[in-house]
Order: structure tokens, then C-alpha cells, then sequence
């Protein structure tokens, strides 16, 4: 698996291109969302992030993940804007701090995705996050772990399976933390998905709302011979790993369930002379919520 950068000319957002190589024999692969992990936060849920790291370990030769948040539960905007006036004049104040935050994330973060690093597609920062040498710790953190940093609020991504004899399958991703509080669930969804116009992808993915929720919508487009085609997209809300009785009651939002979502592709392969093959398309797809 490699990826490599590729910068956009106009946008403030780039792609990230991950390379999987699929053997013969596999033709499922899956894309887990993970979310709003708010590490230390009151009623994190340490028991669901640990079956998280176990389940995408157990599957790491089929299936990569992506952080679309709020990893840790420190400063929000407002958070920080005070501590920046604060300590404007005051250089040793802000040095100690910044070095109290690398010590944190190292002790508490880097730790608990070693083990599953390798399958990362990478991580977006959210708006719960420290500073770091004057960037978000989330930037720091990807580095640290050696993974792609997306971006502080949204950015693509790219899945690009590989045969080893050649052919290859693009799969796109726009990721965002995405905005808006607590509501129904369907004005959850619809808010994604508004958000979401002019982005082209195969995947949306949103957070920040701590909701759950996944919607299929079918697009028409014309493929490289000229033909009419159509196929399935996805919207995904992936949720929080906070205990949310508790979190609700002291923000004053519903309760909800906690976890993770995922998407599972089946990959079509068409065959060409000499019992060459390619990925051609999706055969099938669909997305699961792994609430708690």
C-alpha cells in the first residue's frame, strides 16, 4: 500500500491517493469510518475504540479505514482564540504549552493506532483539537504515525485497487467533519448530503453531529466508451465514541448510540484474452452502522 500527495490547483483541500493491491482470490473490500473518538473526553468509550483497532487489524488485507475528526476531546475554536489572546505576550507560557500538548498526544494518541496504521487512509483534524508548532496535533499525529493528514476540515481521497498483472479501480472519497448540531435523523442525512453538492464521489463521509446513519442514492454517468451508465453512491454519517447517555445529558442532546460505520464493496472483474483480468466496476455494495 503507498500513497503519494496531489496537489489541487485552486482548491484549499488536495487528494490523497492510497494503492491497494488485490490478490485473485479476494474480491471484497472494506471502508471504515471512524469518528469523533474524542480520546479522554468524558465517557469515551475505550472498550468500542479497542474492538475497533481488533476488528480492522484481524481484517488489514482487505479493508482500510479514516478518521474524519475530533480525535482527541481537547480545545474547540473559542478554546483556543482565548488561550492565543491570553498568552500573545507571553512566549514561555506558549512554548511549555506546546510541548504539554506533544507529550499528551504521544502518550494518550500516537499509541493507540500503531497497530493499525498501515491500513490508514488518513486523518482530518475536526474543530476538537490542540495546537501543536503552530498547527492542529492532528497534523502532527499523521506524521508521527507516518499516515496522510487530509486536511482540517474535508478533503479526497483515493482508493485505487491494483491487479497484480495490471488494470486498475479508482474509488473516490470526499471526506469532511462537516457542521450543523442535533436533529432527526433524516435532517441529519439531508444536511451531508446539501453539504456535499458539487463534490464528486463514491463516498461522502460526515461527522462532527455524532450521529449514525447511512444512504444509498443511485448517479448516471457516461463511462470512457461513451455509454450511459449508472451506479450506487454513498452518504455516511459514522458517529462518536463517546458514551452519548451521559456526554447528552451534560450538552443537552438526545442520547445516541455510539460506533462506527463501514462500507463493503464487491468488486467485479472482467476478463480479457489470456485470462487477463481487471477490476472493471462495483458489482455491490452496502454500508453498515457497528453501534453500541
Amino acid at each position: 500500500m503507498t500513497d503519494e500527495l496531489i496537489p489541487h490547483p485552486k482548491a484549499p483541500v488536495s487528494a490523497i491517493r492510497k494503492v491497494f493491491k488485490i490478490g485473485y482470490g479476494s474480491n471484497v473490500f472494506r471502508i471504515r469510518q471512524i469518528t469523533d473518538t474524542h480520546h479522554k473526553g468524558d465517557g469515551f468509550r475505550d472498550d468500542l475504540f479497542n474492538s475497533f483497532v481488533k476488528t480492522q487489524a484481524k481484517d488489514y488485507k482487505n479493508s482500510a479505514w479514516i478518521h474524519t475528526g475530533d480525535v482527541g476531546n481537547p480545545d474547540r475554536n473559542s478554546r483556543r482564540e482565548i488561550d492565543e489572546y491570553s498568552n500573545a505576550n507571553r512566549k514561555d507560557e506558549i512554548i511549555t504549552q506546546n510541548e504539554k500538548n506533544k507529550l499528551w498526544v504521544e502518550h494518550f494518541i500516537i499509541p493507540k493506532y500503531e497497530k493499525i496504521k498501515d491500513t490508514c487512509l488518513g486523518f482530518i483534524a475536526g474543530d476538537h483539537y490542540m495546537v501543536i508548532d503552530g498547527e492542529p496535533c492532528t497534523k502532527y499525529i499523521a506524521k508521527r504515525l507516518g499516515v496522510p493528514y487530509i486536511g482540517e476540515r474535508s478533503g479526497f481521497v483515493i482508493v485505487a485497487f491494483m491487479l497484480p498483472n495490471g488494470g486498475s479501480f479508482n474509488y473516490i472519497i470526499h471526506a469532511r467533519h462537516g457542521k450543523s448540531g442535533a436533529g432527526t435523523p433524516g435532517g441529519d442525512m439531508s444536511s451531508l448530503i446539501k453539504q456535499d453538492v458539487g463534490q464528486y464521489a463514491d463516498l461522502h463521509l460526515g461527522a462532527h453531529t455524532h450521529k449514525q446513519n447511512a444512504h444509498p442514492a443511485r448517479v448516471e454517468y457516461v463511462n470512457g466508451r461513451g455509454l450511459v451508465k449508472s451506479k450506487v453512491i454513498w452518504y455516511m454519517r459514522g458517529g462518536s465514541f463517546l458514551d452519548n447517555p451521559a456526554y447528552a445529558k451534560k450538552a443537552e442532546y438526545t442520547p445516541l448510540p455510539c460506533g462506527w460505520g463501514e462500507v463493503e464493496l464487491h468488486l467485479k472483474r472482467a476478463y480479457h484474452g489470456e485470462g487477463k483480468s481487471r477490476i472493471c466496476e462495483i458489482a455491490m455494495s452496502k454500508a453498515s452502522i457497528i453501534a453500541a
